[in-house]
């Protein structure tokens, strides 16, 4: 980054071939609409660009991307929570024919335990965009992303303490829908459920 404020373009074009994926990934779990994460993953290194003299030097560059990336989400929920409700008639059929075929599939299936590790993922993923967004913004940084508390805590402007009180309502509403699938699929077989539920 410091090679790009100096004027050096192609330091640009590393930064985006380390950090595109992860900003991607990294919206894409807060707004559940990866061609959506795409076009704010893109708005995200667009700032970058256009404000790389705001950047102060010796300043962690990770955080000052994911500290865009965070407005950027936060905009799109303010516009959302604006914008009013399209509907659609042949969208609704479509949802109420699949609904229903859920139904006479989970009926059929019986126990959870006979669920993929893919669907128990694809559970788990639905369960994380579940979370209100402040607790699905600090589970996702702790856990996907790694970060300690007090990193999350400079990221969103708030204490260490508030951060864990966060993850800890995060992790108990996850744990609680996590119970709910079979230890095999989860791969946890021979586990206790309180193991089970620290995946979290």
């Amino acid at each position: 980054m410091s090679a790009f404020v100096k004027g050096a373009d192609e330091a640009f074009d590393e930064l985006v071939g380390r950090y595109a994926a992860k900003i991607t990934n990294f919206i894409h779990r807060q707004i559940s609409d990866f061609p959506t994460a795409e076009e704010l993953a893109q708005d995200t290194f667009l700032a970058v660009y256009r404000k790389k003299e705001t950047f102060k030097s010796g300043h962690n560059f990770s955080s000052w991307l994911y500290k865009i990336a965070i407005n950027f989400c936060r905009m799109h929920f303010r516009r959302k929570k604006a914008a009013p409700p399209a509907y659609s008639i042949e969208g609704s059929q479509e949802a109420g024919r699949t609904g229903l075929e859920a139904a006479i599939v989970d009926e059929r299936e019986g126990p959870l335990d006979a669920l993929s590790r893919k669907d128990v993922e694809q559970k788990f993923q639905a369960a994380i965009t579940e979370l209100p967004h402040k607790q699905r913004l600090v589970f996702t940084l702790s856990f996907y992303d790694g970060r300690t508390y007090e990193e999350i805590g400079r990221l969103l402007g708030c204490s260490p303490g508030t951060v864990a009180s966060r993850k800890h309502a995060a992790v108990g509403k996850l744990a609680s829908k996590l119970r709910k699938l079979a230890p095999e699929a989860l791969g946890l077989e021979g586990r206790g459920g309180e193991e089970a539920a620290s995946v979290c």
